[in-house]
């Protein structure tokens, strides 16, 4: 039974991950968008990742 929690743990916890860096992305994505608009509050942490490294991390937490 212990197994099964675990395993439902590393699932939500996995399917958090995904969400997580799926929004990081997305926000990366419309960074010019929101310099057009005057909008700063995503740019810092657009600046933290490159569009490949989320890229290349989704991949990897996706497998």
């Amino acid at each position: 039974m212990a197994s099964f929690s675990a395993l439902l743990l590393m699932s939500a916890l996995g399917l958090f991950l995904i969400e997580l860096f799926a929004a990081i992305y997305n926000d990366y994505c419309d960074y010019e968008e929101d310099v057009r608009n005057k909008r700063t509050d995503k740019i810092i942490l657009a600046g933290l990742f490159s569009r490949n490294n989320m890229r290349n991390i989704s991949f990897l937490i996706a497998m």
